[in-house]
C-alpha cells in the first residue's frame, strides 16, 4: 500500500559529522526512530480504538513524512532526534493500520503470499531507501536528499489516497464483516 521507507539512515554518519561534531550524536540518530517507535507502543491502545482507520493511515504516513522532512532541517541534535522519534511513532502506527487491513481484506489462500511481499517490501524498502538518499546527496547534498524524501513520501500518500479513494472510507467497522 504505502511504502514511507524514505530512511535516510545513509546520511547519519555524514550529517553527525558535519552538524554535531560526530561523537555520540551517530549513535542518537540510528537510535531516534526506534526510540519513537517503542513509546508508541508503549502507548498504542487507542489506536484500536480509531474507527475511520485508513485516514488515520493516510495521516500517519504523511505525518511520517513531514517529521523525516523537517528533521532533515534540524542543526540541533534534540531536535531532530525528536522529529526522528516522532517519525519512528507514525511509523509504528501506519505499521499496525497497513498489518491489520492486509490481514482482514486479503482472502485466506492469498494472505501467505501478501505477508511474503509485505516482508519483501519491509526489508527491501529502508535498504533502497538508503541507496536513494546516498545516490542523491552525493549530486544534491545531504539535506536536499534528506528533505525530500520525506516530503515525497507525504505527497504520495496523499496522492494514493486520493488516488483510491475505498482507503480513506476503510473502517473498522469492515474488519467485522
Amino acid at each position: 500500500m504505502f511504502d514511507e521507507q524514505t530512511h535516510t539512515r545513509a546520511l547519519f554518519p555524514e550529517v553527525a559529522t558535519d552538524r554535531f561534531g560526530g561523537g555520540a550524536a551517530i549513535g542518537w540518530l540510528y537510535a531516534a526512530i526506534a526510540i519513537g517507535s517503542v513509546v508508541a507502543g508503549l502507548g498504542s491502545g487507542w489506536i484500536g480504538r480509531v474507527k475511520r482507520q485508513g485516514v488515520a493511515l493516510v495521516v500517519a504516513v504523511v505525518g511520517w513524512g513531514v517529521a523525516i522532512g523537517f528533521s532533515g532541517l534540524a542543526h540541533q541534535l534534540w531536535l531532530m532526534v525528536l522529529l526522528l522519534a516522532l517519525g519512528g511513532a507514525a511509523d509504528l502506527v501506519s505499521a499496525v493500520y497497513r498489518n491489520t487491513m492486509m490481514q482482514v481484506l486479503a482472502p485466506d489462500e492469498m494472505r501467505g503470499r501478501m505477508q511474503g511481499v509485505f516482508m519483501a517490501v519491509v526489508a527491501g524498502g529502508p535498504r533502497l531507501g538508503d541507496l536513494r538518499v546516498g545516490a542523491m546527496a552525493a549530486v544534491t547534498g545531504a539535506t536536499v536528499a534528506w528533505v525530500s524524501g520525506g516530503i515525497a513520501a507525504a505527497v504520495v500518500a496523499v496522492l494514493l489516497a486520493v488516488a483510491y479513494p475505498a482507503l480513506l472510507r476503510y473502517t473498522a467497522a469492515e474488519r467485522a464483516e
